[in-house]
C-alpha cells in the first residue's frame, strides 16, 4: 500500500507542478503603469537603435570621439510622458 501511495505521488507531482501550484512568480498584472513603462522602454530602445544605426561610425565612439555611453545617458535623460492612457 505504501509503495502504491509513493508511486502515485511521484506520478502525479509533475502534473501538479505543470498546473502552476508550485509557481513562485507573481501574477502578471497588465495595468496602466505596466503599459506606460513598456511604451517608454520601447521608445528608448527604438531611439537607441536609430542612434546606433545612423550615427555610429566605429563600435566604441561616435562623431567627435564622444563615447557612446554618454549619448545613451543623454538619450535616457530626455523625459517621455504619457497622459490619459486607457488599457483594455
Amino acid at each position: 500500500m505504501f509503495r502504491k501511495a509513493v508511486t502515485l505521488l511521484f506520478l502525479l507531482s509533475p502534473a501538479v507542478s505543470y498546473a502552476g501550484l508550485f509557481d513562485s512568480t507573481p501574477e502578471l498584472k497588465c495595468g496602466n503603469d505596466n503599459a506606460v513603462t513598456a511604451a517608454k522602454e520601447w521608445i528608448y530602445n527604438e531611439a537607441l537603435g536609430r542612434l546606433q544605426q545612423d550615427y555610429i561610425k566605429e563600435p566604441s565612439t561616435l562623431f567627435f570621439d564622444i563615447p557612446q555611453t554618454q549619448y545613451e545617458q543623454q538619450l535616457r535623460a530626455i523625459p517621455v510622458q504619457f497622459s490619459d492612457v486607457i488599457t483594455q
